[in-house]
């Protein structure tokens, strides 16, 4: 791509985004329209073109709609049909954080093409556990057929679920037994590292376990997953295990890295990606050229060290969660189910 394509890109990207954080903060209430071409010009300082190009974009993604002679809406079921047969997605995070990052971006696009082919429209709904109070139940329930969410708290599920409306938890999982959920394989992925290791020769494979601490604010579940994948590979190959605590909240690897290289391991597993760039720092000042795999992807480029990363269908997992909702809308008295999708070890080349 030359420098005046890729400049193009970007700046269409730019009005992207700038609807996308408007449509995830609920600044662009469903059925609301988006300001102006030429306020959006203004706004950003580029040309119309661009902002159409951005705009049609966001058509052909499935985030506006496009208005004959009014410009351009974000799509809401209580303009076309009177019948509650949306799927709304709910998320907790804050303004510009759900479709800014890549996996959640993945997960729409797939729940969106899942949708689509079920006859039915997805809108994005930020919403807190605190917000759920009577009275947005009963907005929800204007628009909702169905509801995906991406809470970790299952009192939240339980909340939707006593309301008479469906649920499915993705992404963020919980403990309690009785509700649907859509995971990605957190044991799989670590397990498959554990064991390429061990075929490599390797003998003494670090770990950092961040469970500890989220387990003070009941937010583990990944975590103990990943973690019991890890300790299931040692098991199974003979090894003793090699664990260091870390906090996830504060992104603090350095003194289990540290903790961990006191320990002579000589291959590591990190699993969570956040914290890639503080571990590769950790290992350049220590000179190390130790291995390392780690859960997801950082970024385009491998970080030093990096041989390989854990990786999960993301638009599978959107797909799989709308598929799981569209059967409970249909039939109520399904079994609940966890769904998995499926992790593996992909080596860089």
């Amino acid at each position: 791509m030359n420098n005046q394509n890729l400049a193009k890109t970007n700046l269409t990207q730019m009005v992207e985004d700038k609807i996308r954080y408007q449509i995830e903060g609920g600044l662009l209430k469903p059925g609301g329209f988006v300001a102006a071409e030429r306020i959006l010009c203004e706004d950003l300082s580029v040309s119309r073109v661009t902002v159409r190009r951005g705009l049609e974009r966001l058509v052909d993604n499935g985030f506006l709609e496009r208005v004959h002679n009014r410009g351009y809406r974000l799509p809401s079921l209580e303009i076309s049909t009177n019948k509650a047969t949306a799927i709304l997605l709910l998320h907790a995070y804050e303004n510009n954080e759900f479709l800014s990052d890549k996996d959640h971006l993945q997960i729409f696009k797939g729940a969106r093409t899942e949708s689509v082919k079920c006859g039915r429209s997805i809108l994005i709904y930020p919403v807190g556990p605190e917000e759920l109070n009577e009275s947005k139940l009963n907005e929800l329930k204007k628009i909702a057929g169905g509801i995906l969410v991406d809470h970790p708290e299952d009192s939240f599920l339980n909340t939707i679920e006593l309301a008479g409306i469906p649920v499915v938890q993705f992404h963020n999982d919980g403990f309690a037994p009785n509700f649907d959920r859509v995971s990605q394989d957190d044991m799989g992925g670590i397990l498959q590292s554990v064991e390429y290791f061990y075929n490599q020769g390797y003998r003494k494979i670090g770990y950092l376990d961040s469970s500890k601490k989220l387990l003070e604010v009941s937010l583990a579940g990944n975590s103990l997953r990943r973690k019991s994948g890890y300790l299931m590979g040692c098991d199974q190959n003979g090894l003793q295990p090699i664990i260091a605590n870390m906090d996830l909240s504060s992104l603090d690897a350095e003194s289990g890295m540290k903790e961990l290289l006191e320990q002579n391991m000589d291959a590591l597993i990190v699993p969570h990606r956040e914290i890639a760039q503080k571990v590769s720092r950790v290992l350049t000042e220590e000179n190390s050229k130790m291995p390392v795999i780690i859960w997801g992807k950082y970024n385009d480029k491998p970080i030093e060290n990096e041989i390989g990363y854990i990786n999960w269908n993301k638009k599978k997992m959107g797909e799989e969660a709308v598929k799981r909702l569209h059967e409970k809308i249909l039939t109520p008295e399904l079994e609940s189910r966890t769904i998995l999708i499926q992790a593996e070890l992909v080596l860089n080349n």
